[in-house]
């Protein structure tokens, strides 16, 4: 049987994206995103919760993003979830991170003229090496 992979979001950007490259030159630009939910608790008030995601997003696409994204812009995002793991060494831990792949961004807030979709060309090979990793 198939299965699916799919994140679609919708929501603000927490602070202004950070670009960096691999140690094979791809570009690669992180970024928290929020969205809001909510629901009524058991006295009838409406409790306001925001969840926090990052998002990655690869090559000529990310150098492109770098210069239109930025803190409190309002962005669709569609990506597939990832988790990498890596030990941190000075805590002697196992550590994780969930991360969304961006495979497509679009900029919805009235700030940038260019209201379009980016689709995301990622790389044949993504870093899976830790040391390969800008973050």
């Amino acid at each position: 049987m198939a299965s699916l992979n799919r994140a679609t979001l919708i929501g603000h950007i927490g602070q202004d994206p950070e670009l960096k490259s691999t140690t094979n030159g791809t570009a690669v630009l992180n970024f928290n995103m929020a969205t809001d939910d909510g629901y009524f608790d058991k006295n009838n008030n409406w409790v306001e919760r925001t969840e926090w995601h990052r998002i990655v997003v690869f090559g000529d696409t990310a150098e492109r993003l770098a210069s239109r994204l930025y803190r409190g812009g309002f962005v669709y995002v569609e990506g597939r979830l990832q988790t990498r793991k890596w030990e941190d060494e000075k805590a002697g831990v196992t550590r994780s991170i969930t991360e969304i792949i961006a495979r497509a961004v679009k900029v919805l807030d009235k700030r940038s003229n260019e209201s379009q979709i980016s689709s995301v060309q990622e790389p044949e090979e993504q870093p899976n090496d830790e040391e390969d990793l800008p973050f």
